[in-house]
């Protein structure tokens, strides 16, 4: 049976539109698998048709998991990041408010004692 240059088949792989007599995906580079001449008339009416289970099912295979990875790991640093700010900025804040109460507390006493010199 030779076959027309109309047909296409589906890579398992990555979903791409190939002709049906390709040995290799042009997109991904699997490799397809031959199949015996032996085949029952049912295997040749799904061959044209055969694609992978997933573009069956409705969904498209995904292409860019090292994008998505990247994103998440992106977004992860900046969350790490943004709380190790927040704890810096925090602890100044703390700090200046500490050494803001010490500073007035120090002039009190300073006040308190100058009362007691004056008294006496």
């Amino acid at each position: 049976m030779t076959v027309m240059e109309n047909e296409f088949k589906f890579c398992p792989k990555c979903g791409a539109k190939v002709k049906a007599n390709a040995k290799f995906c042009p997109k991904c580079g699997n490799r397809f698998i031959e199949m015996s001449q032996n085949r029952s008339s049912n295997d040749q009416s799904n061959a044209g048709s055969s694609q992978p289970q997933n573009m069956a099912s409705g969904k498209k295979p995904f292409k860019h998991r090292n994008w998505l990875i990247a994103g998440v790991i992106a977004v992860i640093v900046v969350i790490v990041t943004v709380t190790i700010a927040s704890s810096i900025i925090t602890k100044q804040q703390t700090q200046a408010k500490k050494n803001s109460y010490d500073s007035v507390i120090t002039v009190e006493r300073k006040h308190q004692k100058e009362k007691r010199s004056k008294r006496k």
